[in-house]
């Protein structure tokens, strides 16, 4: 009888949370405001790459600051080494940085950690898993993007993250050692808990900045038009961690998106400033003088968990904003910003996009 009774509370407590979950989406689904037109224009903020102290898995008080500093402080702070942050912009390392990492994925997962915050990861995979199974004997059932995207032996977002990201494989190596499992998860929750909420605090899921979800080239310029002509690609998902788990991009202007390899933007340029452009550009290598000139690509996109869970159970994404800059060293900065799109979904029509 009690057993029952036990049964029956979880299955409604399995329910309520996936009620609220739903819920949850449907309060996070994207909204765009209508009187907002695309538009290109050349502000941006000056981004900054400072360092702070090397003290690992320590957090202060964090002030408003460009996202890129944020991360790269966070993960100084977590490893103790500071060439350890934000390494990779377009598949370029930036200075003399030892590990190389694809931050993009690393902020991606983040992200998806501090969406499924509320998620019941105990009802889905219990105190340990073994490959399908929870608990040694009950069966996983993965329904939803929460959970797809955390891996046997793995059991909720942070220590799966501290295996990918930091090379703590401390459950990896003892995924069959019931009770050294529990040591270690108890060790976790005591001395990792509160370092890796504070990462989550400084992911925003509404404003990512990605470098590499987009990417760009100078093509040309027509002196006819007066028109510089970048060609951009947009990748259509990112892969969450190791899992099958990806964040797809669920919508952009024009109705044949999806089936479209590049896009073209042409955007108004005086000759001289295309010129200088060009002039810059062969002054960074005497072998490549000719276009396409490579750009770096900063993308402000927001992700959400979908309303409704089908498979694959992906998350899913819409890009908010494109910044297009001229190639050079670490972060770009705003005197070499070329030009921006905003995107507004309400115009389905826009030529130019």
């Amino acid at each position: 009888m009690m057993k029952t009774i036990v049964q029956i509370f979880g299955y409604l407590t399995v329910f309520i949370l996936a009620t609220n979950c739903k819920q949850k989406s449907k309060q996070d689904d994207f909204s765009w405001d209508d009187s907002t037109a695309t538009e290109t224009k050349k502000a941006s903020t000056v981004l900054n790459n400072s360092k702070k102290n090397n003290d690992p898995f320590t957090f202060d008080a964090q002030e408003k600051k460009p996202v890129e500093t944020l991360y790269n402080e966070l993960n100084t702070e977590i490893t103790g080494d500071p060439t350890y942050g934000v390494q990779v912009i377009n598949g370029s390392d930036l200075g003399e940085q030892i590990h190389v990492y694809n931050t993009d994925a690393q902020i991606l997962f983040l992200a998806a950690s501090k969406l499924c915050k509320n998620f019941n990861f105990n009802s889905v995979f219990g105190s340990y898993r073994k490959g399908n199974l929870k608990n040694g004997k009950e069966r996983i059932k993965i329904d939803h993007c929460c959970a797809g995207f955390i891996p046997s032996p793995y059991i909720e977002p942070m220590e799966y993250y501290l295996n990918t990201y930091y090379n703590y494989n401390a459950i990896s190596e003892y995924r069959d050692n019931v009770f050294k499992l529990r040591d270690i998860r108890q060790s976790l929750e005591t001395e990792k808990r509160a370092a890796f909420n504070k990462l989550l605090e400084g992911v925003d899921p509404e404003n990512l900045v990605s470098y590499k979800l987009v990417t760009a080239s100078i093509e040309g310029y027509d002196f006819n038009t007066k028109k510089l002509n970048i060609k951009y690609y947009v990748n259509h998902s990112q892969q969450i961690g190791r899992s099958n788990t990806k964040s797809k991009l669920t919508a952009f202007p024009k109705s044949n998106y999806r089936y479209q390899s590049s896009r073209t933007y042409q955007l108004d340029m005086a000759e001289n400033e295309a010129k200088a452009i060009f002039e810059y550009y062969a002054s960074l290598n005497e072998r490549s003088k000719n276009p396409p000139f490579k750009l770096i690509v900063k993308t402000t996109y927001a992700m959400a968990i979908p309303k409704l869970q089908t498979r694959p159970y992906s998350f899913e994404t819409k890009i908010k904003t494109i910044e297009f800059y001229k190639m050079a060293t670490g972060y770009p900065v705003q005197h070499n910003k070329i030009a921006e799109i905003q995107i507004n979904y309400n115009q389905k029509n826009d030529q130019n996009l």
